[in-house]
């Protein structure tokens, strides 16, 4: 089940993991495992569209609103796990 959270699409990448896509430029992809008690980042990547060197830096620069996004993702998904303490 895939969704558009706060400028990025985010859905399952495989069993234990989502990706976070942006869906403005500067493109790319954040790959989270997730788990009941929140997500960690794995890796980030260029998206299809993006071009030169800065990508990397562009990631990073974005990485606290994927970070974000996914963990919203994860409470649609499982509930907060706020709530749950």
């Amino acid at each position: 089940m895939t969704r558009e959270i706060d400028g990025f699409t985010i859905g399952p990448y495989s069993a234990d993991t989502i990706i976070a896509q942006r869906l403005a430029e500067p493109r790319h992809e954040h790959v989270f495992k997730y788990t009941p008690d929140g997500v960690e980042l794995l890796k980030y990547a260029p998206g299809a569209t993006t071009q030169g060197d800065q990508w990397a830096e562009d990631a990073q620069r974005y990485e606290g609103e994927a970070t974000e996004a996914a963990k919203k993702y994860q409470d649609q998904l499982f509930g907060s796990a706020e709530a749950a303490e």
